[in-house]
């Protein structure tokens, strides 16, 4: 049982990392925005989203940037309900 929680772990890891490279090789920017919320909602913002601009990420508190709405959902973070 410990053996394939390794091994999930692992694959969980090479996806992402595979995500993170292949968006370093094609140099797509990573614009979109993922904030938690007050209610601690995990909710990322695309450029045509109303909050966008005033939306800050701070890593520390675990926010991040996404390179594509398929990686932000894939992370488990939904769209920003004010986007276009």
């Amino acid at each position: 049982m410990k053996k394939n929680i390794v091994y999930l772990i692992v694959a969980i890891v090479v996806v992402v990392a595979g995500f993170w490279v292949i968006n370093k090789i094609n140099n797509k920017p990573c614009l979109i925005k993922g904030n938690i919320s007050s209610k601690q909602e995990k909710i990322y913002h695309t450029s045509n989203c109303q909050s966008y601009e005033k939306t800050q990420i701070d890593e520390s508190k675990g926010e991040r940037w996404f390179c594509s709405d398929q990686e932000a959902i894939d992370a488990g973070w939904r769209k920003a309900t004010n986007c276009n």
